[in-house]
């Protein structure tokens, strides 16, 4: 019976502790209560990165992006690492480093660059599916690319590397 009595004073204790712990907000902010992750689009910063299995230089390295302004969906982050997925719904991680703010695009389909951002207006190209395109704006229904020597407008459901009710300015 003293055990049992030792226990649930040792109980009472512990339970006060945690709820001043609790209302004086000293959690170490690794313990806090974090909001949720909010992904987004952004590209790779140089010509080679590797894509590993886990956020750490201890992760084998399963895949390497060759090319400069891949697009790529940011969907979480540890520390200065960022779990990316590609076009192709590859996942994996990669420095934060690694990573530009600029926005890139791949198109899905065959599509038209129109002049204006409605397809009654002049066609300025045809381009093809898996083509890489700089993001210069996005509206409603569309967005305007650079790709190589041409500007125009793409309807944006023919991109990956926007959502849907993202703008773009």
């Amino acid at each position: 019976m003293k055990l049992f009595r030792y226990t649930l004073l040792s109980m009472a204790v512990f339970l006060s502790t945690i709820s001043s712990i609790l209302l004086l907000g000293l959690l170490p902010s690794s313990l806090k209560a974090q909001e949720p992750f909010q992904p987004y689009f952004a590209s790779l910063r140089y010509e080679k990165v590797n894509l590993r299995t886990g956020p750490g230089m201890q992760y084998v390295v399963e895949w390497i992006y060759q090319r400069k302004l891949t697009p790529v969906e940011v969907v979480n982050k540890y520390k200065d690492w960022l779990q990316i997925r590609d076009v192709e719904k590859t996942t994996g991680w990669v420095r934060q480093d690694q990573v530009t703010s600029n926005r890139t695009a791949i198109t899905t389909t065959i599509t038209l660059l129109y002049r204006d951002n409605n397809v009654d207006s002049a066609t300025l190209a045809r381009i093809e599916a898996g083509v890489f395109v700089s993001l210069e704006k996005c509206v409603v229904a569309f967005c305007q690319i650079r790709v190589k020597d041409y500007q125009g407008w793409i309807v944006r459901q023919h991109l990956w590397g926007i959502y849907a009710q993202e703008t773009l300015n």
